[in-house]
């Protein structure tokens, strides 16, 4: 009954690992940084434990189920996908729930929950450039043909996220360059291309926040205003955010205030959320915040590995696409957190509160596992011909030493 139990949990086991103690993590830092939302909100104190925890085990399904479905199916989804994932973002841009000027949650009437569309399109997109890069990699004239369908795609889903999420668009652009250089496109060719685009896109950005046209691009403006003016500005209270982030960080020390001790979730916005890394290290200290980032560069490792041994470029890709995916928005909730950055609202995948993100960074380590358990494969049946071949020659090394192989 063991065995049987178990036997559904495939794939590699330190990316297993990896996922359960950030899910373990998740529980015990939303239930100690949600006490004073839960009074103002709800009668009772575990009000968005239980949320979590019904995620939680929505994640681990969805984890299960990616796990156990063979990766080449998505090879043959991938443009569909895509098509699907571009109207969601169409629908959200035009009548998504709005909060502070951004569209971003689209809301399902029968369930009446809301999901972020960016984080399907996100997944959707990598998808559609493992597929489409695999599947150009005859030539140079090749390569650049993927390439350029490639940036067409990453340019339409970045320019309908950009409106209402621009770091996620940055994100999204991040990862996507990242992936075409890991796909053998020229990097000159990138940077000429990608200088230009990002040149234009930042101008636009600059022009719509002055001019108004654009709500949400007057954020950014005051945002990166408030990230690069001085500490005597009379503008310090627009680096609100990061200047409580960098209290609680200060807080913690080495080992931390300890669980449910944190004195800057009462004022610190979104301690659950987008600021959990600081509320980590004031609860648990900075040992635990190095922890947690050894849990993303040991998932990033297995990654990389488990692509490392696929005979095929497609769940090459693909593995080492959704890892990125997962890691960089990690980085980007954490280097904002230690103010290296200006704020961008990035969650930490499967720490931070929420359902969207949760789920599809959850079925993203599904598929990783997934190509893991073929890369375990592969990997044994290569150490096997390895094996033999070295048994072939040494049997004929020993052969020339009997006397009548001699003569």
């Amino acid at each position: 009954m063991k065995n049987n139990i178990f036997s559904i949990f495939k794939g590699d086991r330190w990316i297993w690992s990896c996922y359960i103690v950030l899910l373990g993590a998740s529980l015990m830092f939303i239930h100690s940084t949600t006490g004073a939302l839960e009074f103002q909100r709800h009668s009772t104190p575990v009000h968005y434990l239980i949320n979590q925890c019904i995620f939680i085990i929505l994640a681990v399904f969805a984890v299960l189920i990616m796990s156990n479905i063979s990766y080449k199916r998505l090879f043959n989804l991938a443009n569909i996908a895509l098509i699907i994932a571009i109207a969601l973002l169409l629908i959200t841009l035009i009548c998504g729930d709005a909060t502070n000027d951004a569209k971003r949650w689209l809301k399902i009437p029968i369930i009446d929950q809301t999901i972020q569309t960016s984080d399907i399109a996100k997944l959707c997109l990598t998808i559609f450039i493992a597929k489409t890069m695999a599947s150009h990699q005859q030539n140079h004239e090749d390569i650049k043909r993927g390439a350029i369908y490639s940036g067409l795609a990453m340019a339409v889903v970045s320019g309908l996220i950009l409106p209402a999420n621009l770091s996620t668009a940055l994100l999204v652009g991040v990862t996507s360059v990242l992936l075409l250089v890991i796909t053998r496109v020229m990097v000159k060719h990138i940077l000429i291309v990608g200088s230009g685009l990002a040149v234009i896109a930042f101008l636009a950005v600059l022009a719509l926040g002055k001019t108004g046209a654009l709500p949400r691009a007057e954020t950014w403006v005051n945002r990166i205003e408030a990230y690069v003016q001085s500490d005597d500005s009379k503008d310090k209270k627009d680096n609100f955010q990061a200047d409580q982030a960098k209290i609680a960080i200060s807080r913690g020390g080495l080992i931390g205030q300890g669980s449910g001790a944190s004195m800057q979730k009462n004022v610190l916005p979104h301690p659950y959320s987008d600021f959990i890394f600081a509320s980590i290290i004031e609860e648990r200290g900075l040992i635990a915040g190095l922890v947690v980032i050894a849990l993303y560069i040991i998932l990033m490792h297995r990654s990389v590995i488990a692509a490392k041994y696929q005979s095929r470029a497609f769940p090459a890709f693909l593995c080492i696409g959704l890892a990125l995916n997962i890691v960089l928005q990690a980085v980007s909730n954490m280097v904002v957190a230690v103010n290296l950055v200006p704020v961008t609202g990035q969650p930490l995948p499967m720490i931070s509160m929420g359902g969207t993100s949760l789920i599809i960074s959850s079925i993203s380590v599904g598929i990783i596992l997934n190509i893991s358990r073929y890369s375990e494969q592969e990997g044994k049946e290569k150490e096997k011909e390895e094996v033999e071949e070295s048994d072939r020659e040494q049997n004929i090394e020993d052969i020339t030493d009997y006397p009548f192989v001699i003569g």
